[in-house]
């Protein structure tokens, strides 16, 4: 499986081989190619750059598999979302972006993505509609 700029890859025994014993038990292998294959576009549609940088070798495919899994792993740990519970004295919150329950990429992996040329010049800033919220 593999969609689009990253060919050859076993998504799910890549994935495997990244999460922690036990996430994985009880999720078909098709759901998780399936998740690659979504975070895999999602990355290609938001970061054009990833493409050329992997082709020319500026980005690692190991790098690149990482992001991919991350997001996945993100999902399969919390898939409805949930991002606060408690039950009695104990209580547990996670931020909104990991607790979307939806297939999101880090502004710190997108720059890594993207390359050095989209961190700009130090002692500047740029201008643009991306607001931050709702990924």
């Amino acid at each position: 499986m593999g969609a689009g700029i990253i060919d050859g890859v076993d998504w799910p025994a890549e994935l495997a081989g990244r999460a922690e014993p036990g996430l994985l038990d009880g999720v078909a292998p098709e759901r998780l190619a399936g998740l690659a294959d979504d975070a895999v576009a999602l990355v290609s549609d938001s970061v054009p750059a990833a493409a050329r940088r992997l082709a020319s070798g500026a980005l690692s495919r190991r790098t690149f598999a990482r992001i991919v899994c991350d997001m996945v792993l993100r999902v399969v740990r919390n898939p409805s979302g949930v991002k606060s519970e408690s039950d009695g004295v104990y209580s547990y919150t996670s931020a909104a972006t990991v607790a979307s329950g939806d297939l999101w990429l880090p502004d710190k992996d997108r720059a890594l993505l993207a390359g050095p040329a989209s961190l700009g010049v130090p002692g500047t800033f740029g201008l643009g509609a991306d607001r931050g919220w709702g990924r």
